[in-house]
């Protein structure tokens, strides 16, 4: 080896080894020293690329790394990273161009392979993205992007008959730890509605079969938000129980279903008497401590319509669980019962910082300790990501603080049951979080689900926003999505959260929109007219009148609403004690006056709003100018 040749290679190690100590500055001075005597060095210009990337100096590092490729063609790191310069400047032709020479040096390559689904999705095309998806989980099953890559397409993939390996796959992601099974719904139902020859009026060609292994994982892991399928199920639980049905297999699923959806069926009156005949002849039982095998059939019948924790005499067996053994009781045993004693205990241990007492504040707490919301039984696993990182990935033009790290503190306003909470939590292992919330019977499933999740880096605490001043602050990271705009007056509860906020921090916030929520008003309207309650009953039976024999007014697009499938969901759509909505106009007013800065609006971006923002205001490349989305929302 000559000494040019050996200078090279040092100073290549030498990059190297800064790089992977995150001495990035160092690297970079080594790499230009570099550069200037072995221009043409293929590592070291990867290295160049490699470091504009991480900076986000895009156009850089494909300069860079377009040099690298050239100096060593069969490369397929560089090619690889090339992909991910070209999806950061949008161009997701010439990324997925790259992604796919990289796997064809490196066939095992699963982050290519993953990295060219999302590619090959950008451009529309789905059965390619599927593909790629399918060859990265077959790598590895275990790889989350491309897990979750997968689900995102599967799910909405619909066949003209049953198609076996789609339900396989279906199934198989069901049971990965890193799917959100929401997203798998629509295609599970309709493989469900397929192999059960179901009609659109419920009716079906073969019975239902409880032995189905995606039936098991739908009525179990997802809400159902299929009409033709809940009028299906409902139809196939009104069978059961007045029949007195031995089929406590399917009973046992339809009851895990329908505590998930807060018993939101509708009932018929016969099915009415049979559930309080039955109810009432099981507390006598329980009374004379009759554990017999026709008690438990008639528990997991009952099951069906009422949570076990309702009926008197059920708390003693939370204790033994042998004495109600019956396999297809157990998972309504610790859904409707267990968990239930659980979070009744829990309440008195929740810590409170502040009394509740404005007016519409105590409104809203009312309605959640009645209807805790949402009602959700497991969350995807999450890859830890430090705050940096994910505000550099969501919004390029943003430039994070240094302070924002994996140790950041982070504070949420309105924890509710928890699924926001657990959501950050797994994404922020390292972050110390404090949340709160109106509601104890909230906080109680909160607090029960997070330790069934193993979260440990949360503290929980009760009270109001209006009174938010009196926690410990500064925090470097406020969020509250979903709940400012059911305060009286939200800029009130902006202004208390923004005071918490360390300087230069950021404040994450979920808001309704107005024009977004036309058809909800429409609805309401409909509900404030004609009088109708916001009890559970209330409910099940306006849902039934939009199925069947719908009010004036159009409630197709409320139909179509994931929220409309659960009890608790409906209530807080259309039912809501009280709720304000918002313009971009309103927010660029309300945020002015409190100081802060807008950064951007979350996925848009993987909805194509922003293109079309894009193609309208092609000078605003940040997209922050909310007066501008004021006239793209018209």
């Amino acid at each position: 080896m000559n000494s040019s040749s050996a200078r090279a290679q040092q100073t290549v190690s030498s990059a190297r080894n800064l790089i992977q100590d995150n001495r990035l500055r160092e690297a970079e001075t080594i790499i230009n020293q570099g550069l200037s005597e072995f221009p043409s060095n293929a590592d070291l210009l990867y290295f160049a690329g490699h470091l504009a990337y991480r900076s986000q100096h895009f156009e850089r590092a494909i300069t860079c790394l377009e040099q690298a490729r050239n100096a060593a063609p069969n490369n397929a790191g560089i090619l690889f990273d090339l992909g991910l310069a070209y999806q950061a400047i949008r161009q997701p032709e010439k990324a997925a161009q790259c992604y796919r020479g990289a796997t064809r040096l490196d066939p095992e390559y699963v982050q290519a392979h993953a990295n060219l689904g999302f590619a090959l999705r950008a451009q529309g095309d789905l059965i390619g993205a599927l593909e790629a998806f399918v060859t990265a989980v077959d790598l590895d099953t275990n790889h989350l992007g491309a897990v979750k890559g997968l689900a995102g397409i599967l799910g909405r993939a619909t066949t003209a008959s049953y198609d076996p390996e789609i339900a396989g796959m279906l199934v198989k992601l069901y049971n990965s730890p890193f799917v959100d099974y929401t997203t798998l719904a629509p295609a599970a139902a309709d493989q469900l509605i397929h192999l059960f020859g179901i009609t659109n009026d419920g009716c079906t060609s073969t019975p239902i079969d409880a032995s189905s292994d995606l039936l098991k994982c739908y009525l179990t892991k997802s809400v159902n938000t299929d009409p033709i399928l809940e009028f299906a199920f409902t139809t196939a639980r009104r069978d059961l129980i007045l029949s007195n049905s031995e089929n406590l297999a399917l009973a046992g699923l339809l009851g895990v279903q329908c505590f998930i959806n807060e018993y939101v069926f509708g009932q018929q009156d016969d099915e009415r008497k049979r559930v309080k005949n039955l109810k009432a002849n099981l507390e006598n039982k329980l009374r004379g401590n009759d554990l017999s095998v026709e008690l438990q059939h008639d528990l997991a019948l009952l099951a069906m319509y009422v949570p076990l924790s309702e009926i008197t005499g059920m708390h003693r067996f939370s204790e033994d669980k042998n004495l109600l053994a019956h396999p297809e009781l157990s998972p309504l045993m610790e859904l409707t019962l267990t968990n239930h004693i659980e979070e009744q205990s829990i309440k008195d241990e929740i810590k409170s910082f502040s009394a509740i007492e404005d007016d519409t504040s105590l409104k809203v707490r009312g309605q959640y300790e009645a209807n805790p919301f949402p009602r959700w039984v497991c969350t995807p696993a999450q890859a830890s990501i430090p705050p940096d990182i994910m505000l550099r990935r969501r919004f390029p033009h943003f430039s994070p603080p240094a302070f924002l790290t994996e140790n950041a503190r982070i504070l949420i306003a309105g924890a509710g049951t928890g699924q926001h909470v657990a959501h950050v939590a797994l994404r922020n292992p390292e972050a110390k979080i404090l949340a709160f919330d109106l509601s104890k019977s909230s906080l109680a499933y909160a607090i029960r689900m997070s330790r069934k999740l193993g979260i440990s880096n949360v503290e929980f605490y009760h009270g109001d926003i209006l009174e938010a001043g009196l926690l410990d602050g500064p925090f470097d990271i406020v969020e509250s999505v979903g709940v400012l705009h059911h305060m009286e007056v939200p800029i009130k509860g902006w202004r208390a959260l923004t005071g918490l906020l360390r300087k230069g921090g950021v404040f994450r916030c979920g808001l309704y929109s107005e024009r977004g929520r036309q058809g909800v008003f429409a609805a309401r309207d409909t509900i404030q007219r004609e009088g109708i309650g916001d009890q559970p009953e209330d409910i099940a039976a306006f849902r039934q009148r939009i199925f069947f024999a719908p009010p004036e007014g159009n409630f197709d697009r409320i139909k179509e609403r994931a929220d409309f499938y659960t009890t608790s969901n409906v209530r807080d759509l259309l039912f809501h004690v009280h709720e304000d909505n918002y313009t971009p106009k309103r927010i660029h007013d309300e945020i002015t006056e409190l100081g802060l800065t807008f950064i951007g609006f979350e996925e848009y971006e993987e909805l194509g709003i922003n293109n079309e923002y894009r193609a309208m205001f092609p000078e605003d490349t940040s997209m922050t100018n909310l007066l501008n989305w004021e006239e793209f929302e018209k």
